[in-house]
C-alpha cells in the first residue's frame, strides 16, 4: 500500500513538474513576442522620425503626452500601455510619403 502510494505521488509529481516547466517556457516565449513587438515599434516610431528632419523624437513626445493624459483621467497601466504603443505608430503614414514632399519648405498644394 505504502509503495503504490509512493509511486503514485512519484507519477503526480512528475506531471506538475512537466506542466509547471511547459508552463514557464510559454511564459518565457510570450515575454519574448511582447518584446520584440515593443522594439519593432520603437524602430518604426525612429523610422518615421528620421523621415522627418523637422520633428526629431516627435512620436516619443506624442506617446508621452498622451500617456500623461491617459492617467490623469484614471486609464488603467494596460490601456495606457496600449495608447503609448499607438501613439509611437501616430504617424506611420509618413514612411510612404518621399523624403522631398515631407521636408518641402513651401506649402504642399
Amino acid at each position: 500500500m505504502i509503495a503504490v502510494a509512493s509511486f503514485t505521488w512519484f507519477i503526480a509529481k512528475t506531471q506538475i513538474q512537466r506542466t509547471l516547466t511547459m508552463q514557464r517556457h510559454q511564459l518565457e516565449l510570450a515575454e519574448k513576442q511582447v518584446q520584440i513587438g515593443n522594439e519593432t515599434i520603437h524602430a518604426i516610431a525612429k523610422t518615421v522620425d528620421a523621415k522627418d528632419e523637422n520633428t526629431s523624437q516627435y512620436s516619443q513626445r506624442v506617446s508621452e503626452y498622451s500617456v500623461m493624459i491617459a492617467e490623469k483621467l484614471g486609464f488603467d497601466k494596460k490601456e495606457c500601455e496600449n495608447l503609448r504603443k499607438a501613439a509611437l505608430l501616430h504617424d506611420i503614414g509618413k514612411i510612404g510619403i518621399p523624403v522631398r514632399i515631407l521636408n518641402k519648405p513651401a506649402r504642399i498644394n
